[in-house]
C-alpha cells in the first residue's frame, strides 16, 4: 500500500512523521486479518496523508 504524504511544508511532513509510520503499520496489519479471515480481494491502493485544513478545504473543492 502506498503511503503519499500531503502537506505544505516540509516542517510538517516530519512533523506527521512518526504518526504516520504508526497508523501505516496498523493499516497493513488490519490488511492481512481482512485478506486471510474476510477474502478481502481488491486491496486499497494507498492512504493520502495531509492537514485537517487541506483535506476540508483544498481536497473537498477538488472533488466537487
Amino acid at each position: 500500500m502506498k503511503r503519499i504524504l500531503a502537506f505544505e511544508t516540509a516542517e510538517e511532513v516530519h512533523q506527521y512523521q512518526s504518526t504516520t509510520d504508526k497508523y501505516m503499520k496498523k493499516l497493513e496489519d488490519y490488511q492481512r486479518i481482512l485478506t486471510v479471515q474476510f477474502q478481502l480481494n481488491t486491496l486499497p491502493k494507498g492512504v493520502i496523508w495531509t492537514s485537517t485544513e487541506l483535506a476540508t478545504t483544498f481536497y473537498k473543492a477538488i472533488r466537487r
